[in-house]
């Protein structure tokens, strides 16, 4: 039967109580509609022992029946005896999903300073689903209802309330997204809650976090943009309920001040907890598990434990759905010139990509892979005591007093050298300039190939700089061009000669790049950060462990620029025995020498026949793919530069993991036949 049937059959049983005649249909379907948007907040007021979940209550709590004698304009009395008569109706009532500007006023106007409002969150249950109590399946009461914001994709900025239930005999509190018992925060098994609490006063519409997840995966928006976004969006006139609200309650109770302590602001903190929530939630939910967190402490320390565990994972089994993955584009059945099939052919390419995070700045050997306590310091707990030693490496003489290096006259000259350099920029902008118009001319546009560029990691870190004597009492300074093998911008190289290079580390050292390895149908495999040079036998460590992990195939080629110098070490390891090791295309062609005879004996990519198309006249994979990768890839550079270690490869990693997502959905949209497993012969 439908409602509208419903609520005429009532009328009909009201004819006779003459009510009917002093009600509108639509003062009736007002009632009906307001009041299944309350009731959780019935329920709630109802006694336990006489109310059970899916039963309505035999009569409303005070504040539900001013509010509704205020809202529909009917008298209190009358509101108790359509009760009496609508209440089944009622409590079948699913509240619409939107809410109208009418609800919004009526809720306004007339609820909010009775605690009530249609934003009101409720825990998803109404009893107490601890197995182990002894109240289990029993009604829960409220212990605490509290004042939030709601930042909503279709409403805008909402004040509400949430409400928390608590189950006298366990001591669990049962919140809006999770549970707490003994100080541990356990989130519910659903995917993700439809409002998200990023902090104690404020909840994420999941709509806006999924919008948000979008933005940061194919716009590279940062949390401080994406929380602007949001504010300029919805911070308007015509949006502000809140403040309509605050003035007309302050008129009732006749205060200056808004009785609302909570701000209606987003900030970029709640952006990144939002995304992070999200993720770890999804992450629990494939793996049919539970997210517990420790619910005290520092918010900005809740998801450390969680978020690293993660990432464990990721290292141990690879990234979601690439491990076993095989297409058109990334595989291939090779048949011979006779026409006989000779097996499956599997490609992956790797490449490094300049970004860098704050890490330790002992030099070691090897380079320390500790976590900083914070990203201001330079140097790790364990190495903390380097602080008092020179800043020249090499040296281990202690410092002089207020400085950061030792009382040798070289390494004063040299921190002097550095205290210019980072003081004043304008000689060295200059300069630049200059060399500029010798290198592009004075129109500013240049021959020059910058391919070699794209994708290369910004700015300049110390161990980029270096000095030299130059014989004659001066010291000059060097900066290494990014991306490049060494060129110095500063000054041309041969004026001074060949001289000892003296490297200082004055300020944050970050890690030197971040080496990728993908198909090339363009599925992020792997990513590794390399603390420090990227040495070819930290990429040969990289490609073992990565194609060790459960379900892992070794791939028949390895495809990588600097390979005729991995492969030289790779033959000493029985493991790349099955391996061949071209470069790829692009560094082969422009890179290397044509008179090295190992690159061009065992790497050049055109003497393996199963790279080339059946004409042998073009390409069949495409070996550039982690250039492509690397450009995408190395935009987050200004939104992961300051991140903890934890953070950085948690949501590097989930970015990876959402590219793959919309690559994937493009491999099945051309035919390319994507699975997870090879086809038989």
């Amino acid at each position: 039967m439908s409602s509208s049937s419903s609520i005429l059959l009532q009328i009909l049983r009201l004819q006779s109580e003459n009510l009917i005649n002093k009600l509108s249909f639509d003062q009736l379907s007002c009632y009906i509609h307001l009041a299944s948007r309350l009731k959780r907040d019935i329920l709630l007021a109802a006694s336990v022992d006489i109310c059970l979940p899916d039963t309505p209550p035999p009569a409303l709590s005070q504040s539900v029946t001013t509010f509704l004698s205020a809202a529909v304009g009917i008298t209190e009395a009358e509101v108790d005896e359509l009760w009496h008569v609508f209440k089944e109706e009622v409590w079948k009532q699913s509240p619409i999903p939107t809410i109208s500007d009418e609800e919004t006023h009526l809720f306004q106007t007339y609820g909010w300073e009775l605690g009530l409002t249609a934003f009101t969150l409720y825990p998803p249950h109404d009893h107490c689903t601890n197995r182990e109590c002894t109240l289990h399946l029993q009604l829960v009461k409220k212990e605490e209802a509290r004042r939030v914001v709601i930042f909503t994709m279709k409403d805008g900025i909402r004040l509400a309330w949430s409400i928390h239930l608590y189950c006298r005999k366990c001591h669990t509190n049962y919140h809006n997204n999770y549970s707490v018992k003994d100080g541990v925060r356990t989130y519910y098994d659903e995917l993700i809650p439809e409002f998200v609490q990023v902090s104690e006063h404020h909840f994420v519409d999941k709509e806006v976090i999924n919008l948000w997840t979008n933005q940061m995966a194919c716009a590279w928006v940062s949390a401080t943009n994406a929380a602007q976004l949001y504010m300029r969006t919805f911070k308007r006139e015509d949006h502000g309920h809140e403040k309509q609200l605050e003035e007309h309650i302050s008129q009732q109770q006749g205060v200056q001040k808004s009785p609302w302590p909570v701000e209606p602001v987003l900030t970029a903190v709640h952006v990144w907890d939002a995304f992070v929530i999200a993720a770890l939630l999804k992450h629990h939910n494939w793996q049919n598990t539970q997210l517990e967190v420790p619910h005290t402490g520092d918010q900005h320390y809740r998801f450390e434990n969680a978020m690293a565990a993660v990432n464990q994972q990721v290292i141990w089994e690879g990234l979601p759905d690439v491990v076993q993955h095989v297409c058109k584009k990334c595989t291939r059945l090779y048949r011979d010139e006779e026409g006989e099939s000779t097996g499956w052919y599997e490609v992956i390419v790797g490449d490094g990509l300049s970004i860098g995070r704050p890490c330790c700045a002992h030099p070691g050997p090897p380079p320390c892979q500790e976590p900083l306590h914070n990203n201001h310091q330079r140097f790790c707990t364990i190495h903390q005591g380097a602080e008092q030693l020179c800043a020249v490496q090499g040296c281990s003489e202690p410092v002089k007093q207020g400085s950061k290096v030792c009382p040798l006259s070289l390494h004063q000259e040299i921190e002097q050298k550095h205290r210019e350099h980072a003081g004043n920029s304008i000689p060295l902008f200059l300069h630049r300039y200059c060399l500029a118009q010798e290198t592009y001319g004075a129109s500013g546009s240049s021959n020059l190939d910058s391919s070699d560029d794209q994708g290369q990691g910004i700015g300049v870190d110390d161990h980029d700089i270096w000095y030299e004597e130059n014989g004659e009492g001066g010291l000059g300074l060097y900066i290494k061009k990014a991306g490049s093998v060494g060129v110095t911008e500063e000054e041309p190289r041969s004026s001074l000669g060949k001289k000892k290079k003296i490297h200082a580390q004055f300020g944050q050292k970050r890690t030197h790049n971040e080496q990728v390895l993908v198909r090339p149908c363009g599925m992020i495999y792997a990513r590794a950060t390399m603390f420090g040079a990227e040495a070819v036998s930290n990429f040969l460590v990289m490609i073992k462990k990565a194609f060790s992990v459960p379900g892992a195939r070794k791939p028949d080629f390895v495809i990588y620029d600097t390979n005729c110098d991995a492969q030289q070490q790779a033959d000493n390891d029985p493991w790349f025995n099955t391996v061949a090791m071209p470069v790829d295309v692009w560094h082969f062609k422009n890179k290397h020498k044509a008179t090295h005879e190992y690159c061009q004996w065992y790497c050049n990519p055109a003497s393996f026949p199963q790279l080339l198309d059946k004409d042998g006249r073009k390409w069949y994979f495409n070996t550039s793919v982690c250039e492509q990768t690397n450009a995408w890839l190395g935009r987050y550079y200004a939104i992961v530069r300051e991140m903890t270690p934890v953070k950085y490869d948690f949501f590097l990693n989930e970015m990876c993991r959402l590219r793959n997502v919309d690559t994937l959905a493009k491999l099945v949209d051309a035919g390319d036949d994507p699975c997870l497993r090879l086809p038989s012969l």
